[in-house]
């Protein structure tokens, strides 16, 4: 979340959570005040509105993995932290979703496929291999992104993996 939230910032004004600058959700001017921010989103600085944003996406996400959990209904969807895709998808989702292991061959094409870089389409980077830069972007996050990352993302962010982890060690237990 904070290494997102340094890649946004290194766009200064195009980062996409910014183009709500200028007309911020109703979900977010209704959640702010749980942050304590009752002044609305004009009173944010950018790293604070990135992060809202993007809180909005994942309290939304927990609300409605909640509610279906409070309803019994089946929960649609799963939260998966994108360290350890590959193996949760290979390990994990894949064998429960079709109830048997992956062969070494589906394994291999799974491994293959997410070796590049998914995003190009656009940016004309379709052949590039993928390179995990997360650890560098945490690392040159400032302060001020890693607290509001802190501040609007943590608390969220804990609960949809603590929900992931336990679904997917459920998945694994029953395959």
């Amino acid at each position: 979340k904070k290494g997102a939230l340094e890649s946004n910032g290194k766009y200064r004004g195009r980062a996409v959570c910014l183009r709500a600058l200028s007309n911020p959700s109703e979900y977010m001017k209704d959640m702010l005040p749980r942050f304590g921010y009752n002044d609305g989103p004009s009173s944010l600085t950018l790293s604070e509105f990135c992060a809202a944003h993007l809180a909005t996406l994942t309290e939304f996400a927990h609300e409605q993995i909640q509610s279906q959990l409070d309803n019994h209904d089946a929960v649609v969807g799963l939260p998966i932290n994108y360290d350890g895709l590959i193996e949760t998808l290979t390990d994990a989702v894949l064998p429960f979703t079709l109830q048997r292991a992956l062969t070494q061959e589906e394994r291999s094409n799974i491994e293959h496929v997410s070796s590049f870089y998914s995003k190009g389409g656009r940016t004309g980077r379709v052949e590039q291999k993928f390179s995990n830069d997360n650890a560098n972007k945490e690392q040159h996050a400032t302060e001020e992104y890693r607290i509001a990352a802190t501040t609007f993302l943590q608390p969220s962010y804990d609960l949809l993996d603590e929900y992931s982890k336990r679904t997917i060690q459920a998945m694994k237990e029953s395959i």
